[in-house]
């Protein structure tokens, strides 16, 4: 059985070992993630058929990105959304 975690918990780890290795804030953390993963998407459309199912269903166990007034990652958020649901039309 696959052991997934949600794309959350994964960048509050990364965000918690950078932040101790060299003071990387929160938001370079989340924007870097979010920066990967439309790149992440397009190299796992080369997976096998049923892999590929295991990541969509992961997709769509998900709920989107959260906007907040003002966010400074909103660009980001809408980019990566565009690229999971172009994933998904697949």
């Amino acid at each position: 059985m696959n052991d997934y975690r949600c794309f959350t918990e994964i960048a509050d780890v990364h965000t918690q070992i950078l932040y101790e290795l060299n003071n990387t804030t929160y938001y370079e953390v989340a924007k870097l993630a979010l920066n990967l993963l439309p790149i992440l998407l397009s190299r796992i459309k080369a997976l096998e058929e049923s892999q590929l199912y295991e990541v969509r269903v992961l997709l769509r166990s998900h709920s989107a990105f959260h906007l907040i007034k003002n966010d400074p990652l909103e660009f980001e958020k809408v980019k990566a959304a565009q690229a999971a649901a172009d994933f998904l039309k697949v």
